[in-house]
């Protein structure tokens, strides 16, 4: 049975454990324990051992108040992980802030486009570390014929495009845009885009959480004309197409980049393309994946 503290327990040794916040995101933007991680039972393996790296590390799990079953759920899925050091603060942050201690909340910070640079071409926003907030952006300046390969979200992102000419993958959709067109991409659609001009691609895309979460699906997106592309597939070097990836190659076919550690992710990893904007392989692959998710429950 999982082990419960204190708040003045958890006060006195804040910083010698991990506080694991189990509420949902938006609540959790709102207000939390000085540096919870958020985390909610239904999160996928992946993402659970990408935000928790160090299995032997003391954590402390907490929610709403006593009534609440989010911490206790959390806390059973850790311990069935292999986290063997997992205690419950019951009371959770209404307890907490009743005895009027320090949280984190939205903060007002100013920051310059250079201060959250990943390298030459893409810079990162990610909302909860940057000011505590649920939303995360991108900027991104895509060379001339280099791409970003497909990729699922769990929440909506919406691009805007600011200079250039892009093509879009979107589920089963090829859709080019123009200057100052944008793009919204539901939940859970397989997506990605293509530089078709001969300028940099200027993207800012919004992330509809406060911490980034993508799962690289090992495709293309379109090709600059798909009508075309089985013969470009076949003539194509990696000098002629390439596609761009915001971390090192892939291990496997499926990749989740925790937004914490994409900076060691970043450098580009060139591939000759593909034909289809998504391929029978990649969407068995996407289809595969979510059946394990939905099959492995909430712990």
């Amino acid at each position: 049975m999982t082990a419960f503290v204190t708040r003045e327990g958890l006060h006195s040794g804040l910083d010698s454990v991990t506080v694991v916040d189990a509420q949902p995101p938006t609540p959790y933007g709102q207000r939390h324990l000085p540096g919870a991680v958020n985390l909610v039972a239904e999160d996928s393996d992946e993402h659970v051992l990408g935000a928790l790296p160090d299995t032997t590390a003391a954590l402390v799990v907490y929610s709403t108040d006593a009534d609440c079953g989010r911490a206790p759920e959390l806390a059973a899925r850790l311990e069935a992980l292999g986290y063997p050091h997992v205690r419950i603060y019951r009371e959770g942050i209404e307890d907490w802030v009743g005895a009027g201690l320090a949280i984190e909340r939205p903060r007002a910070v100013t920051l310059e486009l250079s201060d959250l640079a990943l390298g030459p071409t893409a810079f990162l926003f990610e909302g909860f570390p940057r000011a505590g907030v649920d939303v995360s952006m991108f900027v991104t300046r895509t060379p001339p014929g280099r791409a970003v390969e497909l990729h699922v979200h769990p929440y909506a992102e919406t691009f805007l495009l600011l200079e250039g000419r892009g093509r879009w993958t979107r589920g089963e959709e090829t859709v080019e845009l123009q200057p100052e067109g944008m793009l919204v991409v539901p939940p859970d659609t397989p997506h990605g885009f293509r530089n078709v001009g001969d300028v940099p691609l200027l993207v800012v895309s919004v992330h509809e959480r406060g911490t980034l979460r993508q799962t690289w699906l090992g495709e293309d997106p379109a090709l600059e004309e798909v009508g075309v592309a089985a013969c470009l597939s076949q003539a194509a070097t990696p000098e002629d197409v390439n596609v761009t990836r915001l971390h090192e190659p892939r291990t496997s076919d499926r990749v989740v980049v925790p937004g914490q550690d994409l900076r060691k992710h970043l450098l580009a990893n060139v591939r000759s393309p593909r034909s289809a904007p998504m391929s029978s392989a990649a969407a068995r692959r996407f289809t595969r994946m979510k059946a394990t998710e939905r099959g492995k429950g909430t712990g």
